[in-house]
């Protein structure tokens, strides 16, 4: 696994030393605020970003993990010759991600390493969000909530870092990652599960009222009775969907409330949880086979 090396932690030294950045004004631009209340995170206002390392032409090699910018901001971190990864409204600022660093794998899957997430008024940049120094965490890239972003690192399989909030309309700041997460014009919240074992993560929805959806198809009479999706059910997991017999071993499995339903994705043998969907709208629930 790569390092997971900020260039801030480069970018920053390189504009201290040769004084052509990180002024006063720059560093309060606009009189926002930006705070990190999450270790490893460090958040700074910031008026100048500095052009990506040699490394960010690895970002060709990845080029599906990328998103071809279409905000001012975006389009400014891409001229600089980093990897923009998403770009996200957050209030009145756009947010964009964007890396340094990437490394193809298996699975459709990249490490994503010297990411950082910057937040823009316009063209103007506003604030930086960076891993810390000796920080074990990267950020590959950013998604949207009901209210905020989720930071999410540039491991192959990816787990959500941190959030970042607007606060009056203006300050930011990067915290926890939320105990759980509004839906649907909050008519549900879906419980922080990631990581978890499906076996756990599954008692803390049904708990929140996400009813299991039982897989419609007979498991028993499959031809392939070693299948990951039989053992499941034999296990009392019913609501298992489909998994992956290859790469990284994703399952995908379904839970319905009210009008809603959720889709939960694990990876690995063991089957950790590693992101969810959200369907507002019974039109558009899954079909099972």
């Amino acid at each position: 696994m790569m390092s997971c090396f900020s260039f801030h932690r480069i970018a920053l030294s390189a504009l201290l030393i040769n004084g052509i950045g990180l002024s006063a004004h720059a560093q309060q631009a606009n009189d926002v605020s930006a705070k990190s209340d999450v270790a490893g995170i460090e958040f700074v206002t910031l008026g100048h970003l500095p052009k990506a390392p040699a490394s960010a032409a690895s970002q060709k090699d990845c080029d599906w993990m990328l998103t071809k910018p279409k905000t001012a901001g975006g389009q400014a971190v891409a001229a600089q010759g980093w990897g923009v990864t998403a770009e996200q409204p957050l209030g009145a600022y756009q947010a964009v991600s964007f890396a340094g660093q990437f490394e193809p794998s298996t699975s459709g899957t990249c490490q994503i390493d010297k990411g950082n997430v910057a937040i823009f008024s316009g063209r103007q940049l506003i604030a930086l969000a960076y891993a810390g120094k000796g920080a074990k965490q990267t950020i590959g890239s950013i998604a949207v909530l009901q209210e905020g972003l989720r930071i999410w690192d540039g491991d192959l399989v990816a787990a959500p870092v941190a959030d970042i909030h607007v606060l009056d309309g203006k300050n930011l700041e990067v915290v926890a990652v939320a105990a759980e997460d509004a839906v649907c014009q909050s008519a549900g919240n879906v419980p922080n599960v990631y990581g978890e074992r499906i076996g756990q993560a599954r008692q803390s929805l049904i708990a929140a009222g996400w009813a299991p959806l039982k897989n419609p198809k007979d498991l028993a009479a499959s031809e392939d009775q070693y299948s990951q999706e039989l053992e499941l059910s034999k296990q009392g997991i019913v609501e298992v969907d489909t998994c992956a017999g290859t790469g990284l071993a994703f399952c995908n499995f379904y839970y319905r409330k009210d009008a809603m339903e959720l889709s939960v994705t694990t990876a690995s043998e063991d089957r950790r949880v590693v992101g969810y969907g959200i369907q507002c709208d019974q039109a558009h629930w899954h079909q099972p086979d």
